[in-house]
């Protein structure tokens, strides 16, 4: 698509999102759910990546991109072909808590296109002729410098240091401020936070990202949008120690199975509450193995 620049004849549009977490643990979940959930991580990537392609002249990844502790192989591969096949419009990628760029991460391993630029400290580009991107990454306390007369300044921030907010709100030379990190999508009349593009907990609103449109007079407005991702259920049973009420865990305990050596390791009197924790998860672990108690 035909992009514009400020002070041109076009409008410049910005799409922003974050806290996507490609890959993430979901402990709760059944293996089937878990996966269902990261499948659709990973479909809310590529509608991204469309309605960039469609509506954008630039792409920014606000941190959180994936879940390093237990990233797929694939992941990679998916991240690098998406922005690949956006070229030659510019995607920015700012590092989170859950994605640090350390040098065994995927900004570091991937071999990107050259129209992804990997943000590792806090640092100023120019992604588009007359737009400037400040942008600092999670635990940033360094300086925005001024910006030159007539030049579009956007703030990019990741969970700033407080008051750094209210800061960049009162300079005149800062068109609009993103801050990222929170899950939850919020507006105000310079700032803008996208929330999170897919919903990871049963408690986030539903996924979202932020169009931010330059006009052509250099003025900034900025537009939430829901991807229509929804956030993931909770089992509908809810063990509660009423359970128990019909159960007689006395009889229980004294099967040679799995399930009573649960029941005698939970209610052994003389263990401490530590000792009791690892029998029980041993226990658990092994009936989810399928491997019978030790006798």
């Amino acid at each position: 698509m035909e992009g514009g620049v400020p002070g041109g004849a076009h409008e410049l549009r910005i799409l922003v999102f974050a806290d996507l977490h490609l890959d993430r643990a979901y402990p709760w979940a059944t293996r089937e759910v878990g996966a269902a959930q990261r499948a659709a991580q990973e479909i809310t990537f590529e509608a991204i990546c469309a309605i960039a392609s469609a509506e954008a002249d630039l792409l920014v990844s606000a941190g959180d991109l994936y879940d390093f502790d237990r990233h797929h192989p694939d992941t990679g591969e998916l991240l690098r072909g998406g922005f690949e096949r956006l070229a030659p419009m510019p995607v920015l990628l700012l590092p989170g808590e859950t994605d640090p760029a350390d040098r065994v991460s995927l900004y570091e391993q991937v071999r990107w296109s050259p129209n992804v630029h990997v943000i590792r400290e806090a640092e100023l580009v120019e992604p588009v002729l007359g737009l400037t991107v400040w942008a600092a990454p999670f635990g940033t306390e360094a300086d925005m410098p001024a910006a030159n007369p007539g030049e579009i300044r956007l703030a990019l921030l990741r969970w700033p240091a407080p008051g750094l907010v209210a800061e960049l709100e009162g300079r005149t030379d800062v068109s609009h401020i993103v801050v990222a990190g929170g899950h939850s999508p919020a507006q105000a009349a310079r700032t803008v936070a996208p929330g999170a593009a897919h919903p990871v907990e049963p408690e986030d609103p539903a996924g979202g990202i932020v169009l931010l449109t330059v006009a052509p007079d250099g003025t900034v407005h900025a537009s939430l949008r829901e991807l229509g991702s929804r956030p993931p259920q909770l089992p509908q049973h809810r063990f509660a120690t009423s359970d128990l009420e019909g159960m007689d865990l006395a009889v229980v305990g004294e099967e040679q199975t799995v399930r009573g050596e649960f029941v005698r390791n939970l209610l052994a009197p003389d263990e401490d509450p530590v000792h009791l924790r690892r029998l029980a998860l041993l226990a658990g672990m092994r009936a989810l193995e399928g491997r019978p108690p030790r006798r």
